[in-house]
């Protein structure tokens, strides 16, 4: 089912996001693979067929599936009635092709055409805060009276957040520096003097350069050359 919201800039940006997630697999790792992760939603599913049950399933901004993919270990007789919605296209895309029992739906988490009150339980693992807080009322709406809501959400000051916040401190700082444009004009006053060009323009883009190698090197000291995702390092490291 395909009912696509209005805000293409956002849809665009998290189906790219996951047709480069499609292209690696990234499916099979990462923090939405993390064992501590993965063995709370084994330890839900877990309890629930304990019980005997046969819900109705929804799970909100489901990406490439992680929530369903811990629900089909525990399942292993096959999955229950199971409906994965995504913004992204390409998200459900991969659901359906990993699990073809999954009924997938291309909608923003915050208007889902479905009826209210019409599943037995509803998850979200990091995905409906990005929807924002409608989102959230939404997926309440689609429980039933004696309905559970089940979420992963992330939190202000938790590791993720602190991390990220170093990450952007770490790139901004780069962006800052104009590593990128100084390092351009470098190159190409390099490639001018070797068609015969000014060695004196090569020299001052050189120069100009210089502090932003420097910075580059103060922002690997002060967060580490892992920061972003080994970026920094990356950058520093090709030029």
């Amino acid at each position: 089912m395909n009912d696509k919201p209005e805000h293409a800039p956002v849809i665009e940006s998290w189906d790219t996001y996951w047709q480069g997630a499609e292209a690696t697999d990234a499916y099979a790792g990462g923090g939405a693979g993390h064992p501590l992760v993965r063995s709370f939603w084994v330890h839900y599913f877990s309890s629930i067929r304990a019980r005997g049950d046969a819900p109705k399933i929804i799970d909100i901004a489901s990406g490439s599936g992680a929530v369903v993919d811990c629900a089909n270990t525990v399942f292993v007789d096959g999955l229950p009635d199971f409906t994965c919605v995504d913004v992204s296209e390409s998200a459900i895309r991969m659901i359906e092709e990993r699990f073809p029992d999954v009924h997938g739906i291309v909608a923003d988490a915050a208007s889902i055409p479905l009826d209210a009150g019409s599943y037995d339980i509803a998850t979200s693992q990091f995905g409906v805060e990005y929807a924002g807080l409608e989102a959230v009322h939404e997926v309440a709406r689609l429980l039933s009276t004696q309905g559970e809501l089940v979420m992963l959400l992330h939190h202000r000051h938790g590791i993720i957040y602190e991390e990220c916040g170093t990450n952007l401190d770490a790139v901004t700082e780069m962006r800052d520096a104009n590593f990128i444009p100084l390092c351009i004009a470098m190159f190409q006053s390099a490639y001018a003097v070797l068609e015969g060009g000014d060695r004196e323009a090569y020299g001052a883009a050189g120069r100009a350069f210089a502090p932003a190698i420097r910075a580059m090197e103060e922002i690997m000291r002060r967060h580490g050359r892992d920061v972003a995702a080994s970026t920094i390092v990356r950058v520093y490291r090709d030029v």
